[in-house]
């Protein structure tokens, strides 16, 4: 008998969303499911005969989470549209406010994954972790129970790594989030001896704090890549357009968008033709 589920609004998004499964009730499998946006939040409208600069900063209130990468986007159509092209240290600034602006992921504690895939973590319980010997935890559940919001030992520490993210991005970009000092052709910006010292500074932790955390995401993803390897095999297309421009490539010229496109260091690519994630890499451009 199929069952159908109908979650909306769906939570800990940006805008109106909602989600509409089918179950089959005797395999406890979906059969069909869809995701929809339920209310047009109407930014093309706002747009309309605005001045081309107004994009920048109006496409950032569309999220309180990434707002630099549509920050970045419209920078760069403008910029084609200008037909200008900001000078390397401004695209490395973008390029760095949009790095510190990502630092996230998806949530795998052990409060998620007990709520929404009580199997994988039933699975997670009985997987010892590999590198236990250097980190300390004995296996993906004891990973996963520490990051839970608010008691968690990695989730606490993670929670701090977010915050320093944010005062990076604040010192680059004027503030965060919804940044203010990205221009047509440039940032306008003046960094200082005393910002470079502080960026750095803060970039050391950073550093410091992802080379401790290889060896658990490396046992927690290799783990969850049981389960998601297969995620985005289906007839459906997702596509990226990278990021990250090339320094020496990016001209701001839509008619060069394919070369300096190619040149991100994170390249434009897609999943296709039934493809999972795994393959993502060998069909993403410049590989």
């Amino acid at each position: 008998m199929a069952k159908e589920i109908i979650i909306e609004p769906l939570t800990r998004v940006e805008g109106h969303l909602a989600i509409h499964a089918t179950a089959d009730e005797k395999t406890n499998k979906y059969t069909d499911a869809h995701s929809y946006g339920t209310m047009f939040r109407g930014f093309e409208t706002i747009l309309k005969n605005r001045e081309p600069a107004d994009a920048i900063w109006i496409t950032q209130r569309i999220c309180g989470v990434c707002p630099v990468p549509h920050a970045t986007a419209a920078a760069e159509c403008v910029d084609m549209t200008y037909g200008v092209s900001p000078p390397p240290m401004a695209e490395e600034l973008y390029d760095a406010s949009l790095g510190c602006c990502i630092l996230e992921g998806p949530d795998y504690s052990e409060v998620m994954l007990n709520k929404y895939a009580p199997d994988v973590l039933k699975e997670a319980q009985k997987t010892k972790a590999e590198h236990s010997g250097m980190h300390g935890f004995s296996t993906i559940a004891d990973i996963c129970k520490a990051l839970n919001p608010i008691t968690g030992a990695l989730w606490l520490r993670a929670l701090e790594m977010s915050k320093l993210g944010r005062k990076m991005a604040s010192l680059l970009a004027g503030k965060h989030p919804h940044v203010n000092s990205f221009v047509p052709g440039g940032i306008g910006k003046t960094l200082t001896a005393s910002d470079l010292e502080q960026y750095a500074d803060m970039l050391s932790k950073h550093v410091s704090f992802s080379k401790e955390f290889i060896s658990i995401f490396d046992d927690l993803l290799n783990f969850m890549g049981k389960f998601y390897g297969e995620t985005g095999n289906r007839e459906a297309i997702f596509l990226s357009a990278g990021c990250y421009e090339g320094l020496a490539d990016y001209n701001a010229k839509y008619a060069d968008m394919g070369k300096w496109g190619e040149k991100r260091a994170v390249t434009p690519g897609v999943f296709a033709d039934g493809m999972g994630w795994k393959g993502y890499g060998k069909r993403s451009a410049g590989k």
